[in-house]
């Protein structure tokens, strides 16, 4: 299947998402997007220092010093295995990525996967490493990678900040930012609710919950209930509990649910909305309620059938009807504030957008396109002009094909070990990712 976006919507989505998410500022500055860029991928190196590696020094090895058996977390033999059993669960939650996906099957691909999730599990060692991070990671690498092709009429900035030298650091960045916000949704450490001193109860009748588990309930208990309570009471008389389904809908975006291109739409739109990703809880309504007429004529197995395997619509379908639920909750939408303006002329004047669209004059657009020109106008992306290429800057002991410094050539893709220090893509790869991804529907 093609994948459907072009390199100028890659571009784009990875330059946006990155705004959205905080990692660059707003308004558009480029020089100081490129200050920023810098100081955090240094901070993505520094890390990596500290982290990566694994290997014991001789003294630490020698048993009649530290016992290898020991249980002490203080032990070098115990953090090593420790680390070693963390690099083992990532790397086969790695190799299940998007199977269907060639992009995904590459080995220096994997390796970025591995190094971003093993940095950013040793970092937070309080939460450490979940199955399901590496589903919200792969669609952040899809998406820069796409970036990277570079164009030679290209301002020298603009390729500053989609370098293939520094995929893996952005990467990690926009990675890092999504879990400030989700990353209390894979705890499963459960608390009791609180209660007041003076309550009196034979027995414990409320149960333990998580952050997730509150959530589910929220949209389930609270949105749906409001939003549309004939659907709401009748998935509670046939007994389906909303956790059922929606911890996995909200803990992987929706990743599950949509292909990887339709995810991207709904990503574009849960990371425009607000830094908060609130749309997810409209999102997840808007799902139900699109299939609210399949789902009311379904017994309790019929209606769990649909929900695991959901028939997903157009993702501009499910962002539309997000968006409206959203304003008729009365959520207030935080970044752009003119988004639920141009929402309600969306479908009435489709045609007042057109001024803003210079790249009219293409090739009939797949659904996908559609659904990413629905988004780029509810949400106003727009190319940002290069100022006056300012100094590339350099990163020792890096080679970037974009700058022309020298350094160290960039590694062979089959020799990459599992945590390689830096992964570069040479020409061909760069080549390999203007083609088209092999992938099922």
């Amino acid at each position: 299947m093609s994948e459907g976006l072009g390199n100028q919507d890659s571009k784009e989505r990875a330059l946006v998402w990155k705004v959205f998410l905080g990692c660059l500022s707003s308004p558009p500055d480029m020089q100081k997007w490129i200050e920023e860029a810098t100081t955090e991928r240094d901070r993505y190196r520094k890390l990596k220092d500290k982290h990566l590696d694994l290997e014991l020094e001789p003294e630490e090895m020698d048993p009649n010093v530290n016992n290898p058996l020991s249980r002490n977390e203080n032990s070098p033999w115990f953090q090593h295995f420790k680390r070693e059993n963390l690099l083992k669960i990532i790397k086969q939650d790695v190799e299940r990525t998007y199977p269907e996906y060639d992009f995904f099957e590459q080995e220096w691909v994997a390796t970025i996967l591995t190094n971003v999730l093993f940095v950013y599990s040793s970092e937070h060692s309080e939460l450490s490493y979940k199955q399901g991070m590496h589903e919200l990671l792969a669609p952040i690498v899809y998406v820069l990678a796409k970036a990277q092709i570079e164009s030679p009429s290209e301002a020298q900035d603009s390729r500053v900040l989609s370098s293939s030298a520094f995929l893996e650091h952005d990467a990690f960045l926009l990675f890092e930012k999504v879990m400030a916000v989700t990353s209390s949704w894979f705890y499963t450490t459960v608390e009791k609710p609180e209660k007041d001193e003076d309550d009196f109860n034979f027995g414990d009748t409320e149960e333990p919950t998580t952050p997730l588990s509150k959530k589910c309930n929220y949209i389930y208990n609270v949105l749906l209930q409001s939003l549309d309570p004939t659907l709401y009471t009748f998935l509670c008389n046939i007994d389906v509990e909303p956790q059922l389904y929606l911890l996995r809908w909200v803990r992987c975006l929706f990743g599950r649910e949509f292909s990887l291109e339709k995810t991207l739409v709904v990503w574009d739109a849960i990371f425009g909305y607000d830094p908060e990703l609130k749309l997810i809880d409209f999102v997840a309504v808007a799902m139900l309620i699109d299939i609210r007429s399949q789902l009311l004529e379904q017994d309790r197995n019929g209606v769990l059938a649909l929900v695991f395997k959901y028939p997903a619509l157009e993702a501009s379908t499910i962002i539309t009807k997000a968006l409206s639920l959203a304003i008729k909750k009365n959520a207030p939408l935080t970044k752009p504030p003119s988004v639920p303006q141009q929402q309600q002329q969306q479908t009435q004047q489709p045609q007042q957008q057109q001024p803003q669209q210079p790249q009219q004059q293409q090739p009939p657009k797949s659904a996908v396109d559609e659904d990413a020109g629905f988004v780029k106008k509810a949400f106003g992306w727009a190319p940002v002009k290069s100022k006056t290429p300012p100094s590339t800057p350099s990163t020792p002991g890096t080679s970037s094909p974009l700058t022309g410094s020298t350094g160290a050539p960039p590694p062979n893709v089959s020799s990459l070990s599992p945590l390689s220090t830096e992964v570069h893509l040479t020409p061909q790869q760069m080549k390999e990712l203007q083609l088209d991804v092999s992938a099922s529907s």
